[in-house]
């Protein structure tokens, strides 16, 4: 049940996690977000510095309501489906993204839980899915408490008699090992989905309901695995996976990825390209890749470039950037510009040069990548330390790359 609140009684608002709707004078819904303090979170909106995005918003609040729910980790799920549902203007990161993050479920034999893109769909048999969540950090953080909870997923082959890593550390039922039926594994799934549905309460009382059944038939391990389960569904620990404070707006407008290139070479020898990646602002190692030069044989910075950003766009399957950085200047920005254009991709780019001190960065954006952030607001003052995120993270990566190729042929 949702309360409501005028901006003037902010200071009553509770001290608990749960998931709050700003509304306008009309009446119009402008934004949920997710707390795991109401009050904290939603006062910051009005005592933080924001930027126009957020101020302009802000000036438009004349309502706020609140759920209340027993978690973060239930209030992170009402919100994706609440964002879902009614679809707020100011919640670009669920409703405009193209790579926003959803939980998947599959279509098998014994089911698993994955974190999908659209982009990525077709990849896989996909029973249905759920969100869209703010960043599939957040998502990923979900399923790790919901595993703490329901004991499900595997890593392992079904039915291959290896224990997994999940059996091993008491996460898996015992998919791999052959332990569980599928229709036993799917009882398991479908409380699993009912939680993401934010049907909690049902939960509990199927699972007394079955704990009790299972003391009656004197199954005494069935009673205790479902009295775990019971108390791990009331004692649920949140973990650090919700931001709670108003940049989490900005990072909406950040691209929901964006890629970095770097070149890194000693002379002729053992050159690299690599690509990293920043979702929203946070760098996402596991999408990280690396590309030994294979084309260019003198030492050729531009045509390396060339050649990295030709491989990488080959890969269909991987999801496409909002935006590119490239590290250099004009030059660099145009020969990435030319190789969009070959696979007709419309995709802004912008060089990162150094600035007056290598720890600033200087943004080359041409005037449709520039046209691109004014659009989202997202200014120079904004952007600087995203680009040299991007920068010294892509330059990292490709030297401890390109030393390791070193290393190897010394030996």
């Amino acid at each position: 049940m949702k309360k409501t609140f005028k901006v003037s009684a902010i200071p009553d608002l509770p001290r608990v996690p749960g998931v709050y709707y700003y509304y306008d004078s009309s009446n119009n819904l402008l934004y949920i977000g997710k707390a795991t303090s109401l009050k904290s979170r939603v006062s910051s909106y009005w005592q933080r510095p924001a930027d126009n995005r957020i101020a302009s918003m802000v000036t438009k609040i004349a309502t706020i309501k609140i759920k209340v729910t027993d978690s973060a980790l239930e209030a992170l799920i009402l919100e994706a489906n609440e964002i879902n549902r009614l679809q707020p203007p100011f919640n670009v990161r669920g409703k405009d993204s193209k790579t926003f993050a959803q939980i998947a479920l599959t279509k098998e034999d014994f089911p698993r839980f994955i974190i999908v893109r659209p982009t990525q769909k077709t990849k896989f048999k996909i029973d249905r899915t759920f969100g869209p969540y703010v960043s599939a950090f957040a998502a990923r953080r979900a399923l790790k408490s919901l595993r703490e909870i329901f004991k499900f997923n595997c890593r392992g082959k079904a039915g291959s008699g290896r224990s997994c890593l999940y059996r091993e550390l008491g996460f898996c039922p015992g998919v791999c090992t052959g332990d569980i039926t599928p229709s036993e594994y799917k009882k398991i799934i479908n409380r699993v989905v009912q939680f993401l549905e934010g049907k909690k309460d049902r939960i509990i009382k199927t699972t007394k309901k079955l704990m009790t059944e299972a003391a009656k038939r004197k199954d005494y391990e069935k009673a205790a695995a479902y009295r775990d389960e019971l108390f791990a569904l009331t004692h649920i620990r949140d973990t650090a996976f919700m931001t709670d404070d108003a940049t989490s707006l900005v990072e909406s407008s950040l691209p929901a990825r964006l890629e970095a290139y770097d070149i890194s070479n000693l002379g002729n020898h053992a050159a690299v390209g690599s690509m990293i990646v920043l979702e929203h602002g946070r760098s996402n190692p596991a999408e990280y890749r690396m590309f030994k030069i294979r084309s260019v044989r003198k030492q050729n910075d531009i045509g390396m470039l060339r050649e990295v950003l030709t491989r990488r766009l080959r890969h269909k399957e991987w999801p496409m950037p909002e935006f590119i950085f490239v590290d250099g200047g004009i030059t660099q920005r145009q020969i990435a510009e030319r190789v969009l254009k070959r696979f007709k991709l419309d995709i802004p780019v912008a060089g990162v040069s150094k600035g007056p001190k290598r720890k600033l960065a200087k943004i080359v954006a041409s005037e449709k990548a520039r046209k691109w952030l004014n659009d989202r607001r997202l200014t120079n003052q904004l952007m600087e330390p995203i680009a040299r995120l991007a920068r010294d993270e892509a330059h990292r990566f490709a030297i401890n790359y390109h030393r390791k190729l070193r290393a190897q042929s010394i030996n």
